[in-house]
């Protein structure tokens, strides 16, 4: 964001945000083994890359959009954390995010939120 956006471009950033978080929490319900790559807000709305064997995402849109309103509707807190680099990397080795990891080696920055 930058400072000349308003307040309306901000709150929709973070709406679109969260969805994406939302999406991959129910991609990952629904298939587990799913690997999580970069999941961000854009300018007309979000997206997320995932890795998975043998499942064609796009046939189960529908799937995927009911499991996020069955998790909206858990209310569950979206908690952000920041972490050295290090033990995001960590972090997400230990759940079998290879996709994540090596985003993170493309960020210069010593600490990520997560």
């Amino acid at each position: 964001m930058k400072a000349t956006d308003s307040k309306e471009d901000l709150n929709l950033e973070i709406l679109r945000h969260s969805a994406s978080h939302i999406m991959a929490q129910a991609v990952k319900r629904l298939f587990p083994k799913a690997k999580l790559g970069i999941g961000p807000a854009i300018k007309n709305g979000f997206y997320y890359d995932f890795g998975i064997d043998g499942t064609v995402l796009s046939q189960n849109l529908d799937r995927v959009q009911k499991e996020m309103r069955k998790i909206i509707k858990e209310d569950l807190p979206i908690e952000k954390e920041v972490l050295t680099k290090e033990k995001a990397a960590k972090v997400f080795r230990q759940r079998e995010e290879p996709y994540k990891v090596q985003l993170l080696e493309e960020i210069e920055d010593e600490t990520v939120t997560v």
